[in-house]
């Protein structure tokens, strides 16, 4: 009686286990999902700035092809980071632990002229440690050149308005 209802109980167990890691794997499937379909690269590092994981949007955006996914690389010590002040923007979101937007230029490999928007935000550990960040990279260049259009074209209306509104007073 005993060694049945332990059998019955290890079935139900394992029954149990298999159901949650199912679930797990669901999980984490919903997740992967979400963030390598989205329109933004996102990038997980470590407090030392070593990059943990990056997303295929990421690697694309800037240019790097999808072998470089699992190569080491450091953000802080990154020279185009350095010198494009994007660097400074992710020690200081990991010296304070606090959420920080910013635009950078970035040139590819392929020399293709980037403006890019960044957030970087704390990554905390459960005890709330702050272990690094997750940085959401945009690439912003075609906005900010329609933008750059669209306050040329106005400017472009007014000088028209003004010219129409002095030729106007020169007729009569």
């Amino acid at each position: 009686l005993v060694a049945n209802r332990q059998r019955r109980l290890e079935s139900d167990l394992s029954s149990l286990v298999d159901q949650q890691t199912a679930a797990l794997r669901a999980s984490e499937e919903r997740y992967r999902g979400l963030v390598e379909h989205a329109p933004i690269g996102v990038a997980l590092i470590d407090r030392a700035g070593n990059v943990l994981a990056t997303t295929r949007r990421l690697l694309e955006m800037v240019g790097l092809p999808p072998e470089r996914m699992n190569t080491p690389a450091n953000l802080l010590t990154d020279a185009a980071l350095r010198a494009t002040g994007a660097a400074g923007s992710i020690e200081r979101a990991l010296e304070r632990g606090q959420v920080v937007t910013t635009g950078t230029r970035y040139t590819t490999a392929a020399g293709n002229r980037l403006e890019l928007s960044v957030v970087i935000a704390p990554r905390r550990a459960s005890h709330g440690e702050l272990e690094g960040a997750v940085l959401l990279v945009e690439d912003v260049t075609e906005r900010r050149s329609a933008e750059a259009r669209l306050r040329q074209s106005q400017k472009l209306e007014s000088i028209g308005q003004l010219a129409a509104g002095l030729a106007q007073g020169i007729n009569p």
